[in-house]
């Protein structure tokens, strides 16, 4: 009730600065909640209902705002990132982890660049989802270096992905990236990723990292790199940019949208889940596993 009252002030506030009622409205449940609770879980449900922070930055810009200025949470994304909440989500899942790969084909996706960082994933298609294996970077090396880099990682490579850009020639080179690809890994073994708008690739990497399990070790810069992949923002406006910053992180995440776009579709569907159980045809430890653990003190 009290996060309701907060909510309607800000709301219905029209001479004064929103952030300011807001930041009133807060401190009053605040100290309501502290109260009669001290529990973080509690406060936290108690501002389930103030929603400005959701309605200026998304739900997950919102979340990470809400956890980094009230509950000191390090461990939030940055509040403008693209996919910052879907690795910090991958994690939380236990989808990042170290494991040994299997012995199956990889995808390599990649974004070309000479002066600007090259970035590569290597996936593993599988039931339900993808494993993403590796990651490599670098800067100053042509495609022949990173032909030989690739191989290099010895991996079984199915096929790798390039950018639309990789059909380019420069004054520096007589062949394309592409040709120089082809050359080396045959033609059934390269393909172009088909050129789109940059909301349709970051809408495809949004739905293929939840179905992502990354090598952590291997995976350490790329994730990096997707935690910080970040929109700007016009504070005047108030306001984010059409289309994320370009700077370190955009290369590791945009290789990782070129992937995701292309890779979408191979992915087999997850098996359905097993129709659930009577109480009665449960053993111990699974109605255990079931029972919410208690969270007041007797």
């Amino acid at each position: 009730m009290v996060a309701r009252c907060g909510v309607d002030a800000v709301l219905a506030s029209d001479s004064e600065d929103p952030f300011i009622v807001l930041d009133r409205a807060v401190r009053d449940v605040v100290e309501a909640r502290f109260v009669a609770d001290s529990g973080a879980r509690r406060l936290r449900a108690a501002f389930d209902g103030v929603p400005h922070a959701v309605l200026l930055f998304g739900p997950d810009g919102g979340d990470a705002l809400w956890r980094q200025e009230w509950f000191n949470d390090w461990s939030a994304a940055n509040v403008h990132a693209v996919l910052g909440s879907a690795v910090e989500r991958a994690e939380r899942d236990g989808r990042i982890v170290e494991f040994e790969p299997e012995d199956a084909p990889v995808y390599v996706s990649g974004d070309l660049g000479f002066r600007d960082t090259t970035a590569w994933w290597f996936w593993q298609p599988k039931r339900g989802g993808f494993d993403v294996i590796d990651y490599t970077q670098g800067i100053g090396m042509d495609a022949d270096d990173w032909i030989d880099a690739l191989r290099e990682r010895g991996h079984n490579i199915a096929k790798v992905l390039l950018p639309h850009d990789a059909r380019v020639k420069t004054f520096q080179s007589k062949h394309s990236a592409l040709e120089r690809f082809v050359k080396a890994f045959g033609t059934d073994k390269v393909a172009i990723v088909p050129q789109s708008r940059k909301a349709d690739q970051i809408n495809a990497a949004r739905r293929v990292i939840e179905r992502c399990r990354f090598n952590a070790q291997p995976c350490t810069d790329g994730l990096l790199g997707l935690r910080s992949w970040s929109f700007g923002w016009d504070e005047e406006k108030r306001i984010r940019s059409k289309e994320p910053l370009h700077n370190w992180a955009s290369h590791p995440a945009d290789a990782f949208c070129y992937g995701a776009q292309y890779l979408e579709e191979l992915a087999e569907p997850a098996p359905p889940p097993p129709p659930p159980k009577w109480w009665h045809e449960q053993s111990l430890d699974e109605l255990w596993a079931e029972t919410p653990a208690a969270r007041r003190r007797i």
